[in-house]
């Protein structure tokens, strides 16, 4: 409506005070309830933005628990199987699984390279004790048909597990 039009119709028609009791009153006016569907989707479209960038910025590592699913895949995919052994009492296991595995450009890398399996030392004693471990944390490389390639021991900060991934890499 133009302004002279708008302070016509102000001028002709006295100010009438609606109530919830009137007959045309409702609950959102048309206007209210535009920019409740505005926000409204305009906020579903961010947590959706916000969600799948989320899952491109880093893949998170899917661990096998099974040493014989972890080698039934990686002769399937023909990649290698990182094996990343910890105990649930051990501090660096747990500071390893925090800081290293969780880290955007580990994940991404060992997603696409790796086929993995998490070993528990405890729970998992009898497999441990197979491959000769002393301590914890340790990560371990096997071939896709499972011969042994190369074992770490200790906790490995991402940037040198980066380095190391990529080195056993170029080696194949």
């Amino acid at each position: 409506m133009e302004p002279s039009k708008l302070a016509g119709a102000f001028l002709r028609k006295p100010l009438q005070r609606r109530t919830i009791a009137s007959q045309d009153a409702k609950p959102f006016n048309h206007l209210g309830m535009n920019l409740m569907t505005q926000f409204a989707s305009r906020f579903v479209l961010a947590l959706a933005l916000f969600a799948s960038l989320s899952t491109v910025a880093s893949a998170e590592i899917k661990w096998k628990r099974s040493p014989q699913a972890a080698l039934q895949s990686a002769k399937t995919s023909g990649r290698p199987i990182l094996v990343f052994v910890s105990a649930q009492w051990c501090h660096y296991c747990t500071k390893m699984k925090k800081d290293t595995w969780r880290d955007p450009q580990v994940e991404r890398s060992v997603s696409q390279h790796f086929e993995t399996l998490v070993l528990d030392g405890d729970r998992d004693d009898a497999v441990v004790r197979k491959l000769g471990l002393r301590g914890f944390p340790a990560t371990l490389i096997y071939t896709p048909d499972g011969r042994f390639v190369e074992q770490k021991g200790g906790y490995m900060p991402p940037q040198k597990t980066l380095a190391w991934l990529s080195s056993l890499r170029k080696q194949r």
